[in-house]
């Protein structure tokens, strides 16, 4: 049985249920309809951890190395979920997770006398 996560957002229950009942990534299902439906299922769930990840970034809840670590959470979560496609979920999302934490998590800490900088966020 596949086990994920909730700690990088809170799921849906009945997404948890239709996600517990599907195979595992990789495997073949009954038909290509059937593999479909799973995939739909899998990107749901993906969708869903990026956009509450996003949300907390945006809401200014965390610093960078808490923004970059949600993001490698969220990630890891759907190299679980959709091992094959990770090379698209970067295109799609590390572009997006990178420009918000410069937006609104990368900010000097107050008496830190450092600042905080854009290299290394990606």
């Amino acid at each position: 049985m596949l086990r994920i996560s909730t700690a990088a957002a809170k799921v849906p229950e009945r997404l948890i249920r239709a996600l517990a009942a599907l195979p595992p990534a990789g495997q073949v299902g009954v038909g290509p309809l059937s593999r479909r439906a799973g995939e739909e299922e899998r990107l749901a769930v993906i969708r869903h951890f990026v956009d509450h990840a996003c949300d907390r970034i945006r809401a200014g809840e965390l610093d960078a190395t808490a923004a970059r670590d949600l993001a490698a959470d969220v990630r890891f979560q759907a190299g679980l979920l959709i091992p094959d496609q990770m090379g698209a979920y970067d295109l799609i999302y590390g572009s997006r997770f990178a420009r918000l934490i410069e937006q609104f998590a990368l900010r000097p800490s107050p008496g830190d006398g450092t600042g905080s900088s854009a290299a290394g966020v990606g």
